[in-house]
């Protein structure tokens, strides 16, 4: 499967934002997160945590607790520049002047949620104008290996903690978690269970937001009021689609 990242920079938790050319995990501060877009990124936010009204899960099932590794194989950014992942593709760089890795692991214990991404440049160095590389990957580390020059940049961070204030519901058959910012200022993200033994964390995209910004505009003063969502709206989002940028995952064993 193959997704498009389109970020731009727009709050959120985190993002992938776009440095010449290159993908990068920036943290919170000005940003918009995770992981792969099927489209830009959504600066939507809610004034409550969803849904309404029910009550928050103090820890996940023991069936969820455990180790993801990112599952897609081949990314395409908008630039058509391929991406693959590494726990596919480990030695295809051996055939290639130059390419680009990513591996991602997500790690799900009973109150935590968080990610740890890698990312991996190589470079031929008998084939590739290595000075140029370098200025592209200024800010990563690098070494040596036969002939090629690597470039690489790991990311950890949390996504939902519940011992800050972050609630995770469950809703339709998927987890719902809530990433609270401050009063009335809540990130969504849904964590979905697949019939085919693999799991997906989706967000929030500009078609999402379109729809959401025009079923609830009689009721946001501004463009920049977090939404505010009735449970029949909420899911009516979601059996519309919502949540339409897709991270797939799988477990590992064990």
């Amino acid at each position: 499967m193959v997704y498009f990242w389109q970020p731009k920079q727009i709050k959120m938790r985190h993002v992938f934002k776009n440095v010449k050319g290159r993908y990068k995990m920036i943290k919170k501060t000005a940003f918009y997160f995770l992981l792969l877009l099927t489209a830009s990124c959504s600066s939507v936010h809610f004034d409550s945590a969803m849904p309404r009204y029910r009550h928050s899960i103090k820890v996940f099932n023991s069936d969820m607790v455990g180790k993801y590794y990112f599952c897609d194989s081949i990314l395409n950014n908008e630039n058509k520049e391929t991406i693959y992942n590494s726990k596919y593709y480990s030695g295809l760089y051996k055939s290639r002047d130059s390419i680009s890795y990513i591996s991602a692991d997500f790690s799900i214990s009973n109150k935590l949620v968080y990610y740890s991404i890698n990312f991996s440049s190589y470079y031929n160095i008998s084939k590739t104008d290595t000075s140029m590389a370098a200025l592209k990957h200024k800010s990563e580390k690098k070494r040596i290996e036969g002939n090629y020059l690597i470039f690489e940049d790991k990311n950890t961070d949390s996504i939902i903690n519940t011992a800050n204030g972050d609630k995770i519901k469950y809703y339709c058959g998927s987890y719902y978690l809530n990433h609270f910012i401050a009063k009335k200022d809540w990130e969504i993200y849904q964590f979905e269970i697949k019939k085919d033994n693999t799991f997906s964390i989706n967000m929030i995209n500009e078609q999402d937001e379109k729809q959401l910004i025009n079923e609830t505009a009689e009721s946001r003063p501004s463009l920049n009021k977090s939404i505010h969502l009735s449970n029949r709206r909420f899911k009516n989002f979601i059996q519309n689609g919502g949540f339409r940028t897709k991270y797939r995952l799988k477990k590992y064993p064990g």
